[in-house]
């Protein structure tokens, strides 16, 4: 394996960093790149799991940290979802002119928020990529403000919102509600794999169903059993991976 580590200059006032495990002589495989969900990093126990089951499988696979968390510079005000999609872009753009992806292509693998950056992603620019996995992905967007504020998960302080325990931009509502999931599930022409613990309360297994609806491209779901939408136990994070493997197998 070779490994580049990289700090992309952006224009919008901050780097991402990025890291791109490589498996050595010609990829005969597509380039996996991995989005993380809101307030943590590339490092997530489930996706160092993910990525583990899939550099053992030969796939190249890449890690970034979006604008405001991990290593990649910014802060609150650049947690955004529409700075993650143009991160995104940022991030492939960059692979692809420097020859790291190759004509096997890329495939996303997003969670939670990254799960909705991709599919938003992959609805704009479905040709850019070869397949996308969404794991715990959001379905709604202003039914999505109502229920978390419902369950006191979200709270606007002076200049800044705070979810669960992540602060976000001023404008983040607004701007979410604005990437309606429904529009961009519909525009999706690539496979798509959709996964969702049996006991996600965030992003509950209906809502992968109805993403699994209004995709009309070829499709999976798969519901992971006992796991929350964070994926804690090693188990569930093992079969994740497992998954996600199987399924690109199968689908390319």
């Amino acid at each position: 394996m070779r490994r580049i580590n990289a700090r992309i200059r952006t224009g919008r006032g901050y780097g991402i960093a990025l890291t791109a495990t490589l498996p050595m002589g010609s990829q005969t495989k597509p380039l996996v790149v991995l989005c993380h969900g809101l307030g943590i990093d590339s490092q997530k126990p489930l996706l160092v799991s993910i990525r583990t089951e899939l550099l053992n499988a030969s796939y190249g696979v890449v890690q970034f940290d979006f604008a405001g968390h991990g290593k990649s510079g910014g802060g609150i005000q650049q947690r955004l979802v529409g700075t993650f999609i143009r991160d995104l872009d940022t991030v492939v753009h960059w692979l692809a002119i420097r020859s790291i992806s190759n004509q096997e292509g890329i495939v996303v693998i997003g969670y939670s928020i990254g799960a909705l950056t991709a599919l938003i992603y992959a609805g704009l620019k479905p040709k850019r990529l070869r397949a996308v996995a969404l794991i715990g992905c959001n379905a709604s967007s202003k039914e999505k403000f109502k229920e978390l504020q419902a369950r006191g998960k979200i709270r606007f302080e002076r200049t800044y919102w705070v979810i669960g325990r992540t602060k976000v931009a001023r404008p983040f509502w607004t701007q979410r509600n604005h990437y309606e999931p429904r529009l961009y599930a519909g525009a999706i022409r690539i496979p798509t794999l959709l996964i969702c613990g049996a006991k996600d309360v965030t992003n509950p297994v209906r809502e992968s169903r109805l993403l699994y609806q209004w995709i009309k491209a070829p499709k999976q779901l798969a519901v992971i059993p006992g796991s929350d939408h964070y994926f804690t136990s090693t188990g569930s994070q093992l079969r994740t991976a497992h998954v996600i493997h199987a399924w690109l197998h199968r689908v390319l």
